[in-house]
């Protein structure tokens, strides 16, 4: 499977801000936390905006919309460019780093059942 039949296949909710300009956009999808499917965690996959739009704060709009719908959300702050991974870890309550460098991030509760 390809990244985008995956994300297809995973997406809870896709947020976008800016009329037809979609100069930010973010993805939430559902990662299953068991075998079954039948619990998972929200996990931001993306968090973009246009360069030409970094600095107004449309970060952070997305993020509070997304906080607004979501208690608890993962993140990997590697996935992010600057201004999104800053923006997205002013909001969360913790940081982990993995063996392999990668830097993954939580708010709230993250033990959430869809």
């Amino acid at each position: 499977d390809s990244y985008f039949e995956n994300l297809q296949a995973t997406a809870d909710k896709v947020y976008t801000y800016g009329s037809a300009s979609y100069s930010a956009v973010a993805v939430v999808s559902k990662i299953p936390v068991d075998a079954s499917g039948d619990e998972y965690v929200p996990f931001l996959e993306l968090l973009h905006v246009d360069p030409k739009s970094q600095g107004l704060g449309r970060e952070n709009l997305m993020l509070k919309k997304i906080k607004d719908d979501y208690p608890g959300l993962v993140w990997c702050q590697n996935n992010f460019d600057n201004a999104s991974r800053l923006a997205a870890e002013s909001f969360a309550d913790g940081l982990a780093k993995t063996s392999d460098k990668k830097t993954f991030a939580w708010y709230g509760n993250i033990d959430y059942k869809a």
